[in-house]
Formats: C-alpha cells, sequence, structure tokens
C-alpha cells in the first residue's frame, strides 16, 4: 500500500471516498426517476416505453464514450478527465430542474451519466495510484457499494420530496459539491501533471496495447454476462415471484434482498481474496458457479422467507464478480496502471453493452414468455462467465 503522506492535497482513504461520491452521485440522479415514474409520465405526456427510455438513458454515454474516456484519463490524467465527466453530470441534474418537455429532460437525465461512465473507467487507475495495483481489489469493492448504496438511498427518500423539483434540485446540489471537492481534493496519481499529455502514452499506444490484452477481453466478456444475468434477476424477479403467489408488496421486498446482496458482495469477496493469500481466480470461479445457480433458482422455493434469503445469497455471489473484475487489469502485466484507464473503459463499454443485448435480444428470443426459462439462460450467463475467468491469466 503507497504511504498517504505523500500525497499533501488528500490522503489514500479520502480519495477513495471522493471516488464513492462521484459514482454515488449518477446513480442516485437515475434512481430519483424510478419513484416518480407515474408522475413524470403524466406531467410530460409521455407513455411507459419512453419513460423506460429516460430511465436508462444514463447508460448511454458508457455505450458510445467509456474507451474514449479511458483513453484519454490514460493520455491527459484521471484528474482532469473525470473532473469533466462530473461537471456534465451537474449539468445535466441542473437541465432535469428546469425540464419544460421531455425531449430536454432526456437530454438532461442521459448527461448525468458522464460521470458514471467516466469514474468507472478510470477508478482502478485511480486506485492503483493510491493503493498499488495489489490494493485495488479491496478498494473496487467500497468504490462499487457505493453505487448500489445510492440506488437504495434514492428510493428510500425520494417519496420525502413529494415532487420532482426539489428531488433534482439536491441531486444538483450533491453533484456540483461533487464536483468541487473532486477538482480540490483529487490528486493524480503517480505524481502525473499538467504534463501528463507530454509524458502519457500515445492514444494508438493505448488502444493497441489493450485491445491486444487476450486477458482483457477474457476480463470484459466475462463482465458482459455477468450483467446479463444480474439484469434478468433485477428485471424480471417481482414478476416471477407474483406469478408464483408472492404478493406483489412482499415481491418487491424479497427482490430488494437482492439488492441488499449485491451490496453484500461488494465486501465479502475481497474479504475471501484475502483469506485466500490474495488468490484470486479460485474466489472468482466459487462465486460464478454459485450465483449461477442463485440467478437460475433462488425464485423456486415455495417458501416466502427461503426465497428471500436465496435471493440475497445470489445478490452476493454476482455482486462479489463485478468489483473483483473490474481490478484485474491493473494487475495484468500487459496493461498495469499506464493503461488501465482505456482497459478500464474497455471493460465498462463491454459490461454496458452485455446488460443491454443480452437480456433484450438474446435470452428474451430464446425464452419469450417462458419467465422459468429466463432465469436459466440467466443462470447460464453466469457460467460463461466462469468460462471467461477461467481462460483469463488470473492469480
Amino acid at each position: 500500500m503507497r504511504d498517504e503522506t505523500s500525497y499533501p492535497l488528500a490522503g489514500a482513504s479520502t480519495a477513495l471516498a471522493v471516488a464513492c461520491l462521484a459514482n454515488f452521485i449518477p446513480n442516485f440522479a437515475q434512481y430519483q426517476a424510478s419513484h416518480f415514474g407515474s408522475v413524470i409520465m403524466e406531467r410530460f405526456g409521455i407513455e411507459p416505453g419512453q419513460f423506460s427510455l429516460l430511465f436508462s438513458s444514463p447508460m448511454i454515454p458508457a455505450i458510445f464514450l467509456a474507451l474514449v474516456a479511458g483513453i484519454l484519463i490514460d493520455k491527459f490524467g484521471a484528474k482532469q478527465v473525470v473532473g469533466i465527466g462530473m461537471a456534465v453530470t451537474t449539468l445535466g441534474c441542473a437541465i432535469r430542474i428546469m425540464a419544460g418537455s421531455f425531449e430536454v429532460l432526456l437530454v438532461g437525465t442521459a448527461l448525468t451519466g458522464f460521470a458514471a461512465c467516466f469514474i468507472n473507467s478510470g477508478a482502478a487507475k485511480i486506485l492503483a495510484g493510491y493503493y498499488g495495483p495489489e490494493g485495488v481489489g479491496s478498494k473496487m469493492g467500497i468504490f462499487m457499494a457505493a453505487s448500489t448504496l445510492a440506488m437504495t438511498v434514492a428510493l428510500a427518500t425520494s417519496a420525502a420530496f413529494g415532487d420532482i423539483a426539489p428531488a433534482f434540485t439536491v441531486s444538483a446540489i450533491i453533484s456540483l459539491v461533487g464536483t468541487v471537492l473532486w477538482f480540490v481534493v483529487l490528486k493524480n496519481p503517480d505524481g502525473e501533471s499538467s504534463s501528463q499529455a507530454e509524458h502519457g502514452p500515445s492514444i494508438g499506444d493505448c488502444l493497441k496495447v489493450v485491445l491486444a490484452s487476450r486477458n482483457t477481453w477474457m476480463i470484459a466478456l466475462a463482465l458482459a454476462f455477468i450483467l446479463g444475468g444480474n439484469v434478468v434477476m433485477g428485471s424480471f424477479a417481482p414478476t416471477i415471484l407474483a406469478e408464483k403467489g408472492i404478493d406483489a408488496a412482499m415481491a418487491g421486498i424479497i427482490t430488494s434482498l437482492y439488492t441488499l446482496g449485491n451490496l453484500a458482495g461488494c465486501f465479502t469477496a475481497p474479504v475471501l481474496v484475502g483469506v485466500t493469500g490474495g488468490r484470486q481466480k479460485p474466489v472468482l470461479l466459487a462465486y460464478a458457479v454459485l450465483a449461477a445457480i442463485g440467478v437460475a433458482f433462488a425464485w423456486m422455493p415455495g417458501n416466502a422467507v427461503v426465497v428471500a434469503i436465496c435471493m440475497f445469497l445470489a445478490g452476493n455471489f454476482v455482486g462479489g464478480l463485478i468489483p473483483l473484475c473490474f481490478s484485474l487489469p491493473v494487475q495484468f502485466e500487459e496493461v498495469g496502471p499506464v493503461y488501465a484507464g482505456t482497459a478500464g473503459g474497455m471493460l465498462t463499454t463491454v459490461q454496458v453493452l452485455g446488460a443491454i443485448l443480452l437480456p433484450s435480444y438474446v435470452f428474451a428470443a430464446i425464452a419469450g414468455t417462458n419467465l422459468s426459462m429466463m432465469f436459466l439462460l440467466g443462470g447460464a450467463s453466469l457460467l460463461v462467465a466462469g468460462v471467461f475467468l477461467a481462460l483469463a491469466k488470473i492469480r
């Protein structure tokens, strides 16, 4: 671990806290809209399909810009590039407050996703600069937990605001504070300065090294299939539980335990890696198999309490895979901290594509209206992820 005293503007723990806030903000802003779905549809005269587009629009920047963001982080430094992403998110939050039409609201909401896109691309590089490549895994768990916590807080507090204007105003204020803290507190790791562009790797080198890294591709594809299974659980669990005869309110509570399990997994998996002496592959493979079983069958027990326990465990195993996967490329010899931003951008892009394409177009085409088949496919998706993890050179 690096010595915090070598960073006069911010110790490593402070930097981690600010990075967590940067990850918290866009997810908090996005999930505020979930509570106000009916209000937004009525006020802006839109259909459920349009609201679905609105809710998912913060993911659009990651599809098109995550790899670009990662390259820019490697070239110009994380502080400047991620800071710009946070400033754009703050602008998006402000636009949401003033939006008078659906189109303006859609643009503002899409812009709120810039911070998540940029910070996810640069997180491993930033954390490696403060904690060293070997310390990224456990800290990445804390970083990833911030996004799940944001969703929980947003869903728990939105009702207290009464209307979208005060709710969106609060997220804009938090975003502004987070952006200021980022520029004031964060320091580029490893002594990077304003001359980073002169000494950093070229854009061509970034792409050449990362796209040629077989290990990075294995992790990226694993993440795509992990997110494919994760989306199946998040999207269809309430429906299939209701079909089993479980009350709708109880089905929602049980599904929330899956999300709580995701949060727990961000901590349990890195702890187990520490217990095994830093060996990541056994933990990753065990979690992939257990996650596959959980996604495929957690909804099946006849007792609601047993289902709730199974859902929590499934969430734990799925949630534990994600931070460990994101921490891996910076440890690969061919990538390291130098190209970690580009690698992070690649992981983010492929992950989001998997989350969108696999459940909506592949699994849905196979399963049709058969939800039990959908969950089996979600479980199979985790097994495929395990195969890619097994093929990567991981300690």
